[in-house]
């Protein structure tokens, strides 16, 4: 059978766990923080604030969080209103359904000089 990736590549088989390791995905995670390091924060958080403190630690970040909850809400409002707003007065719209019909223009047999020229006019064309 012949052999595939690393190998036929003149890689050794410490190369291509190493690859293998690297192309894994990481399936649960919270903000980029696995089991492992929600783990190691949890053990922390109990060593530092006690049993009885970690339970009023946690029960003070809920509150505090849901107090902020409304005005986290209406930021996203705000950015949602901003972004269609924008999107709106630059016509994104008619700029995507362009840019879905144009075709790739055929430079195979066009010369530099022509190249040159149809660039110079089209950035008279914008200014």
């Amino acid at each position: 059978m012949p052999e595939r990736g690393w190998r036929a590549a003149g890689g050794s088989a410490w190369q291509q766990r190493l690859c293998r390791r690297c192309t894994q995905r990481v399936h649960a995670s919270f903000f980029g923080v696995g089991a492992p390091e929600a783990l190691m924060v949890g053990v922390v958080a109990l060593i530092v604030f006690g049993p009885k403190g970690l339970a009023e630690a946690v029960k003070s970040l809920g509150k505090t969080l849901k107090t902020f909850q409304p005005t986290i809400r209406e930021l996203a409002s705000v950015s949602s209103d901003l972004k269609n707003t924008l999107e709106e007065q630059i016509g994104l719209d008619d700029i995507r359904a362009e840019f879905r019909n144009s075709t790739a223009p055929d430079l195979s047999s066009t010369s530099l000089e022509e190249l040159e020229a149809e660039l110079e006019r089209r950035r008279a064309k914008v200014k």
